[in-house]
């Protein structure tokens, strides 16, 4: 299937020169859409069975956690936006796009042998 997926990869960076810009999620609609998120209940449960204090009071394991949760995540969000509109700059160009189509084929290629050894 990775390997399907590798050559699906191919050909499939698509960027518009016009700005094709859906209507954005309301603010309940992303607070909700975070129930339905299997990647956010993964990083919660992984990170209070790994950091969350037991010996502390409830309340300050709380702002604890969502204290260190905003520490990391501000960040992080910002060097992926920063990281995704720089990537959109060269995907504008032709060859520059080819040669990122097939750098992240051949790696999902490579990841798929890793899987198998």
């Amino acid at each position: 299937y990775l390997l399907y997926l590798a050559w699906k990869m191919l050909g499939s960076l698509k960027v518009s020169n016009t700005e094709d810009k859906g209507a954005p999620l309301k603010y309940y609609e992303a607070i909700l859409f975070q129930f339905v998120n299997p990647k956010a209940w993964v990083i919660c449960i992984t990170a209070v069975s790994l950091f969350y204090p037991q010996k502390e009071h409830i309340v300050l394991s709380i702002f604890f956690m969502v204290f260190m949760a905003t520490i990391i995540n501000l960040p992080s969000i910002s060097m992926w936006a920063i990281g995704g509109s720089v990537i959109r700059q060269y995907l504008r160009n032709e060859a520059i796009k080819k040669i990122i189509e097939w750098l992240l084929a051949i790696l999902l290629i490579g990841t798929s042998i890793s899987i198998l050894l």
